[in-house]
């Protein structure tokens, strides 16, 4: 992975790191554990371990070889398989984590001291470090990952020897005592500091401490850099002949809020972290954005008058990207009017507030017709009636930097969730001498916004501030094929996409293999719920509409249902579908039937 690549992924998204493995497998197996050489006699408890780690939630996995250098090995007996060890690990790793998963080479501390005061010499810590990660690099790592080290000599040496290599992403933790410095008095800020100015991408605190106490250090921070925090669950105890800790995993969860607060861009835990901890830590930060490029950078207020005269900022028009992949929302989906004429669709929205709508999602010139911007309506529905919006974008009717300039007047007017979309080629609408342009596609678009999040345009040229875009895509959950649905989504995933919308679903169990192919990927699902008009209109729907299964079922109960009787039971069936698709999801969105925005309202009535 290209340090850039990283730097897009730290700033758009919390990444959770696994605990400490050596930790879990001494309290699965109550005994005393060598990992070097539990690589080599036991490698399927291991390989189980990061799984379990994996399968919980955690987005980097870190190989457990702190113990496995030169120096430590000779000591133990085991130098000769010091390949075998550290390539193993890594291997055991890459085959547990998910699909957007990471893997990085774990390095630790010698043990061994500095001349006077021991043998070594610095070019000696560069050498041991040199020839381990030369494993890691051999056998495809993504990054590197420093834990446990006290000496700020050593780590820094690391790092030289790391650099000289490679230029994959580095985490460079130390270990700190309760004064909030190391063993041999390096003040935590100036070893940060430190390890940056030697190439380390990320900067924190491994081990030692627990939650709250590191928290106390982090606030007293400067934070102009992203932190990785890795506390212990606590301090241990012994029980009997097993050391436990006793933070719960809802505790660390609870700690884990409060790091992202002070910067932390990656979190995870070290000793007594298991992966009921670690699921905890995923569940809390899930959709979840960094802050550590935010602090200090200047952001446009924008005071606007709602309907009711009360003044709306930019920062009520954010509360939507915090909901997202927290809990589920609710939002309808209306096409923007053709002309001028929008009192109606206002007072619509005005009826329908009472009932907890999160926002609207607004297509943008749907079937290549010409409409109101999604971006001013956008804006426009949030200064009458406080309701968010999800503004759909496509790529057919601008260039690239046309696409760029649309998008950061988006992000000035606060509206910041958008539905990247590629859009119907031009000649479909009512426009036949229309040119489609698509310079990019969705998935260029979602790059774009990717890039922007870390401050720049698609040229990488500085743009001077962070956006801080909600980036969606759209699938097929019932797609023909749906390894390749898959492979175009996790490509847009990658790219930077934060949360999916679907088509339109009638049978919830048709969608469950889509369900359990994108778990890995842990984004919020907003599912689509299309409103029924009519039995010749679910004919249509099922037979002419790529993508749309309406259960045969269901179909029985439009066609024997009188004439006048259909549209209730459409109502009916939206109501059944929201009630069922919400829970099990990142929350749904309705759609009426064309011209039918009134049913909307029925939907709700009486629910």
């Amino acid at each position: 992975m290209l340090r850039s690549d990283f730097e897009y992924l730290i700033t758009n998204r919390v990444l959770v790191v696994s605990g400490n493995i050596h930790s879990e497998l001494q309290r699965r197996t109550k005994a005393g554990v060598f990992m070097p050489r539990l690589l080599l006699e036991e490698p399927e408890q291991v390989g189980k371990v990061q799984a379990d780690f994996a399968q919980a939630g955690a987005d980097v996995l870190v190989t457990g070889t702190a113990m496995a250098n030169r120096i430590i090995l000779h000591k133990r007996e085991t130098l000769e398989q010091h390949d075998e060890i550290n390539r193993r690990a890594l291997i055991l790793c890459k085959e547990a984590v998910g699909p957007n998963g990471l893997v990085f080479g774990e390095l630790g501390p010698t043990g061994a001291l500095l001349k006077p005061y021991g043998k070594l010499t610095e070019e000696d810590y560069r050498e041991v470090y040199r020839e381990q990660s030369a494993v890691f690099l051999d056998h495809g790592a993504d990054g590197f990952i420093l834990s446990g080290f006290s000496s700020l000599i050593e780590a820094e040496q690391c790092l030289i020897a790391l650099r000289g290599l490679c230029s994959l992403p580095i985490i460079a933790n130390m270990t700190f005592l309760e004064d909030g410095a190391t063993k041999f008095g390096d003040a935590m800020e100036d070893c940060f500091q430190a390890l940056l100015n030697n190439g380390a991408d990320v900067v924190g605190i491994h081990g030692t401490l627990g939650p709250l106490e590191i928290d106390s250090f982090l606030e007293k921070l400067s934070r102009p850099y992203p932190l990785c925090v890795r506390p212990n669950a606590g301090y241990p105890v012994r029980l009997g002949n097993t050391k436990t800790y006793l933070s719960s995993p809802e505790y660390v969860a609870e700690c884990a809020e409060m790091f992202l607060e002070r910067g932390a861009a990656i979190i995870g835990g070290a000793s007594g972290f298991t992966p009921d901890h670690i699921r905890a830590v995923a569940d809390s930060l899930r959709g979840r954005k960094p802050t550590w490029g935010v602090a200090g950078e200047p952001e446009p207020e924008i005071s606007v008058a709602s309907s009711e005269n009360k003044q709306a900022t930019l920062e009520d028009s954010r509360l939507l990207g915090r909901k997202l992949g927290r809990e589920p929302i609710l939002s309808i989906e209306l096409e923007p009017p053709r002309g001028l004429e929008v009192a109606q669709l206002f007072n619509l929205l005005e009826q329908l507030k009472p009932y907890g709508i999160d926002a609207v999602n607004i297509p943008e010139n749907p079937l290549a017709r010409a409409r109101v911007s999604s971006i001013a309506l956008a804006r426009a529905i949030f200064d009458r009636t406080g309701i968010e919006s999800i503004a759909h974008v496509t790529c057919r009717d601008r260039n690239l930097i046309s696409l760029q300039a649309e998008l950061l007047g988006a992000h000035l007017l606060g509206v910041h969730t958008i539905l990247a979309l590629t859009g119907d080629p031009a000649g479909v609408g009512d426009y036949p001498s229309a040119t489609s342009i698509f310079d990019v596609d969705s998935q260029g678009l979602v790059e774009i916004m990717a890039r922007m999040n870390v401050g720049k345009d698609f040229g990488m040229n500085d743009l001077g501030a962070r956006t801080r875009f909600q980036i969606g895509v759209a699938a097929n959950p019932l797609a023909v094929d749906l390894d390749d649905e898959m492979r175009r989504l996790e490509a847009k995933l990658k790219r930077g996409a934060t949360f999916v919308q679907t088509q339109p679903v009638f049978n919830i169990s048709r969608v469950e293999p889509f369900l359990k192919a994108l778990a890995p990927f842990r984004v919020p699902v907003i599912f689509g719920v299309m409103m029924v008009r009519d039995y010749r209109h679910a004919r249509f729907l099922n037979n002419e509409y790529p993508g749309i299964a309406i259960k045969d079922a269901d179909l029985e109960r439009f066609k024997n249902a009188e004439a006048e009787e259909q549209r209730q039971l459409g109502v009916q069936l939206a109501r059944e579908l929201l009630n069922e698709l919400k829970p099990m999801s990142g929350g749904v969105y309705l759609m009426p039937s064309m011209g039918e925005e009134d049913q909307l309202l029925e939907v709700f009535k009486d629910a």
